[in-house]
């Protein structure tokens, strides 16, 4: 169980004299049937200014077998609190003396450091960071010896543990294929929602327990977007993982 209790971010080069105006936001979350979302709530700058603040006393948390979806608009800090569960970003920026402390993040009740959240969890960016010349299997097999601990006897377990997450990715019949596309290049290869599942797979070769996904229907025709979400969550079913995505 990941838990962020009342997490505040605000940039660290964001002066007190020269915060933009903004609209104050307060979240709260919405449970049904397993699956969890964000509510929004808007008010003015009169009633509720955010002061330079990206997020303001946030609070969620995510269970093994379920995907907590945080939904809200261009802007709302979706990225940076995924970034913040992730350990990517430290989000204590205390400028003074009057700061009050900004919240944290708990796995199994017990506080946890960023360099342990980065360890435990996998991020996929909202954009596929893979070689288009490589096939599938080459793709995932370069992220599997980078993240997986090398030995002798390791090069079997590497390969039955990239062939068990083909399966899960539902990619076995394109593992032998090109990736392709990748910006300023025409390199012909597999479909847009297949790409980004190689993507989900480059991070989770190494199994990890919480899985953080940037927009991962982005850019993604409403077939692929489901394919990718029916996968998310046989994943987050199967194996216990917390599944944690923004939309």
């Amino acid at each position: 169980v990941i838990e962020a209790r009342n997490l505040s971010y605000r940039p660290p080069n964001q002066s007190r004299s020269a915060r933009p105006s903004s609209m104050g936001m307060e979240m709260e979350m919405k449970k049904e049937e397993g699956f969890s979302s964000f509510g929004r709530k808007l008010a003015n700058n009169n009633e509720s200014p955010m002061n330079g603040f990206i997020l303001k006393g946030v609070s969620c948390i995510a269970r093994p077998g379920e995907i907590l979806a945080i939904a809200g608009p261009s802007g709302a800090g979706k990225s940076t609190l995924l970034e913040i569960l992730g350990g990517r970003l430290h989000h204590h920026h205390q400028e003074d003396e009057e700061e009050e402390d900004e919240g944290n993040v708990v796995v199994n009740h017990r506080a946890m450091s960023a360099a342990t959240l980065r360890r435990i969890s996998g991020f996929i960016p909202q954009t596929d960071v893979v070689f288009p010349l490589l096939t599938v299997r080459e793709t995932l097999m370069f992220s599997a010896r980078l993240r997986l601990p090398g030995s002798a006897t390791a090069r079997a377990e590497m390969e039955a543990r990239v062939d068990a997450l083909l399966s899960e990715l539902g990619l076995s019949h394109v593992s032998g294929s090109r990736v392709g596309g990748g910006d300023g290049n025409n390199v012909r290869g597999i479909s847009g929602g297949e790409r980004r599942r190689v993507s989900i797979g480059v991070d989770a070769v190494h199994d990890p327990a919480v899985l953080l996904l940037d927009e991962p229907t982005s850019g993604l025709d409403s077939t692929s977007a489901l394919h990718v979400l029916d996968m998310l969550h046989s994943m987050a079913k199967a194996r216990s993982r917390t599944v944690i995505l923004t939309i």
